[in-house]
């Protein structure tokens, strides 16, 4: 029973949070989604094109040229997440690892795509959002992994109004929607009923054959006391035993100074599904942030109140403006005489297929008929004149959009009389500058996206595992991490890599990526070659090191041992093996001599002896001896 009345208590509040995150974001929002509409070509009003049907009604879209220009810059400068150890045992060795694992994090759930998309919606609407989830790697493993995922509608995702920080950690509350078909609701949940918030929120929460469920992040808290001991190690009350006197501590049978006491706030994260009146699952989210990252466009503050802006919003008027001058410009040249002549039908008879023929095929002459009562020929009509005033208009309307985009002509490319690369380096960074407010929050976004990882990090990889990292290059690593190592002699084992020990915060690397810092590397290097001849020994090594050629690496080993004036190990362990073959060859020709000579004296002994028996036994037959 007190479980129920604990649940309807909990449904209750957030059915209250929700309604106000409503009524604080309504205006906010419908200006999102008329910014977003408007960007997207949408930028007649259903009264502007019904007066005009039947009349040019023109869009030429030029505000999208702005978005696309900051979507294009943040592709060409990616932010890269670094782990910095902070205390608490941190060691640089697991700050590194903990960078290559974050790398892997990104690289599997593809966040370029996210962050891309992130920043499109935060310029075209004023936000994006994405989130950081738990799952399992496989469906018979127990080991969890962390992912990045886009949330392709930022409009359902719901944060503390009252909240004042840029990423939210002072939030007490977050709400993220999702709208699925009904079919599926049954099938997720079968033991729930499908129901509405609509008398609470007048949130269509139940809309034709889809049902709308919310995951509701919430946040616990619970007080407990610590102590600083004399090693500048802080326990927890449930820690430590006290001694009578209470200024000291025992942990391991060993007394320990208590240097300071106090009363700390813990928070917890605890988390639920829920459709209108009914709570579907429930858990407790690991980490101490919110798991949902808000890619902020332009963050103003009126009066208390936060409005976001995207990066057209106040250029509207002016591309309204200019679609209406250049309909009307069309429209003139449209109403302008189509009939090059005017004459009369006595004047052409007879010659009618000529006449007919003459705007389609070149003629040297056009024939008429003199009439009776008719001074002169047919007479020709001048031609069409464009609407100066509506022309004007247009090109006022146009400059008015860069001025209120911030994005002119050489931010985008366009030439001008600059003739130097710096200067149009620097001219284009000038022009960037008014959008750079894009770029810093997303960087900032993809800090706090880093802050979520390695605060779970702890929790998620809390076992020996054997982990993939990349490096910055793209190069892959197998890492074992929270190995105990045997150590004979002493009390605990050491553990190798232990991702669970030490404080760790993070960095943003904003610029261009790895392999645009190599081409400019290499770029530079050839340039200081051209007035630096002689640094070509050490240069050239590493310009084809960074090269992207085929067997670029194997050609810089052999032009470092080339410059070094060492011969190539390969090279030299073939040589060494071709002469000891040789000797082997010589030391064996050697030994077939002496055999030879050896088996050519003992058969000159044999002979001589059979010589001497022969000589013996003529003269013994002779009868000389």
């Amino acid at each position: 029973m007190a479980k129920k009345k604990d649940e309807r208590e909990l449904l209750e509040l957030a059915r209250e949070r929700f309604k106000l995150c409503l009524e604080a974001e309504l205006d906010d929002r419908d200006k999102s989604i008329e910014d977003q509409s408007f960007e997207n070509g949408e930028q007649w009003s259903e009264r502007d094109e019904a007066s005009r049907v039947g009349r040019p009604c023109l869009t030429i879209n030029k505000v999208s040229a702005t978005t696309k220009q900051i979507i294009g810059d943040a592709r060409q400068n990616r932010p890269a997440i670094k782990v910095r150890p902070v205390g608490g045992g941190a060691k640089k060795a697991v700050a590194n690892i903990m960078t290559g694992l974050v790398r892997n994090i990104e690289n599997i759930s593809d966040a370029e795509s996210v962050y891309d998309f992130g920043i499109s919606s935060s310029s075209r609407g004023g936000w994006g959002c994405w989130r950081v989830v738990t799952e399992y790697e496989s469906p018979d493993s127990f080991d969890q992994g962390i992912k990045i995922q886009r949330i392709v509608n930022p409009h359902s995702v719901y944060f503390d109004p009252n909240s004042t920080d840029q990423y939210h950690r002072d939030a007490e509350y977050c709400f993220v929607t999702e709208e699925i078909p009904k079919e599926q609701f049954e099938n997720d949940y079968p033991k729930a009923n499908i129901s509405s918030w609509e008398d609470k929120t007048k949130q269509q929460w139940v809309n034709g054959k889809n049902v709308i469920i919310a995951e509701y992040f919430y946040k616990e808290y619970k007080t407990k006391t610590i102590h600083l001991l004399d090693d500048g190690s802080v326990v927890g009350d449930d820690e430590v035993q006290k001694d009578d006197l209470g200024k000291f501590a025992i942990i391991d049978n060993e007394r320990v100074e208590v240097r300071r006491t106090r009363t700390a706030r813990d928070v917890a994260i605890k988390w639920c599904k829920m459709s209108g009146e009914e709570k579907l699952e429930s858990g407790e989210w690991a980490g101490k942030f919110f798991p949902v990252v808000e890619c902020l466009g332009e963050e103003v503050w009126v009066n208390g109140k936060r409005e976001r802006r995207s990066a057209i919003r106040f250029s509207k008027d002016s591309q309204r403006l200019y679609n209406w001058a250049r309909s009307n410009s069309v429209e003139t040249m449209a109403l302008s005489p189509k009939q090059p002549f005017l004459l009369t039908a006595d004047e052409i008879q007879g010659h009618e297929i000529q006449w007919q023929k003459a705007n389609h095929t070149p003629q040297p002459y056009l024939l008429y008929n003199r009439v009776d009562g008719i001074q002169g020929r047919p007479q020709r009509q001048t031609g069409s004149f464009p609407d100066a005033g509506a022309i004007q208009e247009a090109m006022l309307a146009s400059d008015d959009i860069k001025a209120t985009t911030g994005t002119y002509d050489a931010s985008v490319g366009a030439r001008s009389n600059e003739t130097s690369g710096k200067a149009i380096r620097e001219r284009r960074i000038e022009g960037d500058t008014s959008t750079y407010e894009f770029h810093d929050n997303l960087s900032k976004a993809i800090k706090h996206t880093g802050r979520i990882i390695v605060d779970l990090i702890p929790h998620i990889y809390d076992t020996e595992r054997t982990l993939r990292i990349l490096g910055e290059d793209g190069r892959e690593d197998i890492v074992t991490v929270n190995q105990a190592i045997e150590s004979p002699g002493d009390d605990e084992n050491p553990v190798m890599y232990d991702l669970r020990v030490g404080k760790y915060d993070v960095v943003v690397d904003v610029g261009p990526g790895f392999a645009t810092k190599r081409q400019e590397a290499t770029e530079g290097m050839i340039r200081t070659m051209e007035f630096f001849p002689q640094g070509a020994p050490i240069l050239v090594p590493m310009i084809a090191k960074n090269s992207d050629w085929p067997d670029a690496e194997k050609v810089a080993e052999k032009l470092e041992q080339v410059a070094q004036g060492e011969p190539d190990p390969k090279e030299q362990i073939d040589t060494q093996k071709d002469i000891l073959d040789v000797q082997g060859k010589e030391l064996t020709n050697q030994k077939k001599q002496i055999d030879i000579q050896k088996a050519t004296g003992e058969m000159q002994n044999m002979m001589a002896q059979v010589s001497q028996q022969t000589v013996l036994a003529t003269l013994q037959r002779l009868g000389i001896i």
